[in-house]
């Protein structure tokens, strides 16, 4: 599928790469190889699945496959709390996903009333 975004994360090496086809991919450029990919990342769905011995992780989509994710956040590692990626595309929905449990943590829906193309947690 082809790149919509690309945002460095707070861990080394790493970025988060947004899909044309709904997924949030973690990839580890220095070994080359895929961390974690988040299905739906774009904000339709909303309970998450984890498939076992697998780093897939999905927010369950009520009938179609997910729109394009066309922005990712990281919240600040320095922060209290689980280490969190924020994605979103056309839905106008966010998505927060909890990356020490790689499982969705919440989906805040229309954040936007429009696409979603940027987001930014704050310091602190």
């Amino acid at each position: 599928s082809s790149v919509r975004c690309i945002v460095s994360s707070p861990a080394l090496d790493v970025v988060g790469i947004g899909l044309n086809d709904g997924r949030a991919v973690l990839h580890n450029l220095r070994i080359d190889e895929e961390v974690a990919t988040f299905e739906n990342a774009s904000g339709l769905g909303t309970s998450s699945r984890h498939a076992p011995r697998s780093a897939h992780l999905s927010a369950a989509l009520p009938s179609s496959r997910g729109a394009a994710v066309s922005s990712i956040a990281f919240r600040d590692t320095s922060c209290e709390g689980a280490p969190i990626m924020a994605a979103a595309g056309a839905s106008g929905a966010i998505t927060f996903w909890n990356l020490e449990e790689r499982r969705l943590h919440s989906v805040l829906r229309d954040a936007h009333n429009g696409r979603v193309c940027s987001l930014h947690f704050f310091p602190g």
